[in-house]
């Protein structure tokens, strides 16, 4: 599971360091996506299987299967970690999540994401209001 919160910074060739104690994971290319949260999904190729499963239950005679079918897989990058652990991220996924210098990779479970600095404090102060 990947599980915590870790700051880095993106450098000027749009690399993000994988954390320290997620990198044994990604032997095999990471598989990044758009979230529609408005971050970056990162998966290993099993935590992608299984995402994946779910879309491919979704019937594709319903508009709403194909649509979720073209956001998931068209929006997908595999992405090869460097020799020092990063991950060079597509500039159509940075647009997407807004990312600028500072980023923060946050444990998800089965993935973990990107978010810029500035919208996770906004993502993280909801989820706190909701909790309660």
């Amino acid at each position: 599971m990947f599980l915590g919160q870790f700051e880095h910074q993106m450098d000027e060739k749009n690399r993000i360091a994988i954390p320290a104690r997620f990198r044994d994971r990604f032997e095999a290319p990471a598989l990044l996506t758009a979230s529609p949260d408005g971050c970056i999904a990162v998966y290993t190729r099993e935590g992608y299987e299984s995402a994946y499963a779910e879309i491919l239950a979704l019937p594709t005679q319903a508009s709403a299967g194909r649509t979720a079918r073209r956001r998931f897989f068209g929006q997908t990058h595999e992405v090869k970690k460097d020799a020092q652990g990063r991950l060079v991220i597509p500039a159509a996924l940075i647009a997407h999540a807004g990312l600028k210098k500072d980023v923060v990779a946050v444990g998800a479970g089965e993935w973990f994401e990107y978010w810029d600095k500035d919208a996770w404090a906004v993502q993280d102060a909801a989820l706190a209001a909701e909790a309660g």
